[in-house]
């Protein structure tokens, strides 16, 4: 058996380069988690329009989709929320983001019928998303400009989970509309006898 002997200087270079490896090997927190508060922005949609998120209904759930027109998960992607948003109209704001071209844009959304509100990433908000390596992204926020849910990666398995937390934050919303009920198991409290009945009930009983 052999001991190889390694000098001061030898010891911090190895020390260094698995540091390095190390910290290659390991993945980044590349995603938003519920509860934090939502990137702010302001964008152009493809009419020139602006869009503060900061100024968007707090009645409405908020959806926003990051795209690539070249990637086909991407597309399959916006034909899923498009569905989404036209069946909760009133009830979610839903913005697809992307840094595509925006005639690519305006024309497949033109062949394909889709009435999605689209936003130009001109000032690299996907970043802030951390949706800049792997999309398409979809962020679910809610009241307070909270994130409530994040996905990544595209697929059907990422467009039904977005749509069963949509219904999911919905339904908790009508639940807390709803007027509050008496609890069950409590008898409601039966209403007060007028003297006259009273007496009446009282003079049955003597008989």
């Amino acid at each position: 058996m052999y001991h190889v002997i390694l000098s001061p200087k030898a010891h911090r270079f190895l020390a260094i380069l698995a540091y390095y490896v190390v910290l290659q090997a390991a993945p980044a927190t590349a995603y938003l988690l519920p509860g934090q508060t939502a990137p702010r922005f302001t964008l152009a949609d493809l009419q020139g329009k602006w869009v503060d998120s900061a100024l968007l209904s707090p009645r409405q759930l908020v959806i926003l989709y990051f795209f690539d027109m070249d990637a086909r998960s991407s597309l399959e992607g916006l034909s899923a929320l498009n569905q989404l948003a036209r069946q909760h109209r009133s009830e979610i704001a839903v913005y697809g983001v992307s840094a595509s071209l925006r005639d690519q844009i305006v024309e497949y959304l033109r062949k394909s019928g889709m009435t999605l509100q689209v936003l130009l990433d001109t000032a690299q908000v996907r970043n802030l998303y951390h949706a800049h390596q792997l999309l398409p992204v979809a962020c679910l926020i809610g009241e307070g400009g909270k994130v409530l849910e994040y996905f990544q990666g595209g697929g059907k398995g990422m467009e039904m989970s977005l749509s069963a937390a949509v219904r999911r934050e919905l339904d908790k919303r009508r639940r807390e509309a709803q007027p509050s009920s008496p609890a069950k198991g409590h008898a409601a409290t039966p209403p007060k006898k007028s003297p006259q009945t009273v007496g009446r009930i009282l003079d049955e009983k003597e008989f």
